[in-house]
């Protein structure tokens, strides 16, 4: 089966080849229109680096939906990944031995302990997907922050880069 990549999926291909090069990207900030294909990008990530430069991928989604979601997106054939992750909440082996794990902000909330550990065991990607949902400041920020600064690349993606209530976005710089 063949596809295209779309633009952004392409950068992103492109970027982790400037990672594996050895070029110093800790962050990257992905903006992509709801449903224009943000989902594949942790697989496309997954693929590239693990192992090369992390041992898993964390994927923190805001709803459960998109956790299965995600979780779903590295079973789906056309994209032929040997990576697999599974849907979590909080426990002590978050991924069970595959690539890594997808979960919900929620769930790093309401047990921050346990996910900033897994981060600590293992060299992690950190997918903070939708992340305007975290607002700076708030229990989610200071549940995730520490496995932000645990991760080894850190990816931001969202399709909506401002906030309805008008609070800033954990984890941007405002200048």
């Amino acid at each position: 089966m063949s596809f295209t990549l779309r633009k952004h999926q392409r950068e992103t291909v492109e970027v982790c080849l400037e990672i594996l090069s050895g070029k110093p990207i800790r962050e990257i900030i992905l903006s992509v229109t709801p449903g224009g294909g943000k989902s594949f990008v942790p697989v496309i990530i997954a693929e590239n680096l693990i192992p090369a430069i992390a041992e898993k991928l964390c994927w923190a989604v805001p709803r459960n939906s998109l956790k299965y979601q995600g979780e779903g997106e590295f079973c789906d054939p056309r994209w032929m990944t040997s990576k697999r992750i599974r849907a979590a909440e909080n426990g002590d082996d978050l991924s069970r031995g595959l690539a890594g794990y997808v979960t919900t902000y929620q769930a790093v909330g309401q047990n921050p302990e346990c996910h900033a550990a897994e981060f600590k065991r293992h060299k992690y990607i950190l997918f903070l997907d939708e992340f305007h949902h975290v607002a700076e400041g708030s229990e989610w920020h200071k549940a995730i922050k520490p496995m932000v600064d645990s991760a080894i690349l850190v990816v931001l993606a969202s399709g909506t880069l401002s906030r309805g209530d008008g609070e800033r976005i954990a984890f941007l710089e405002y200048v």
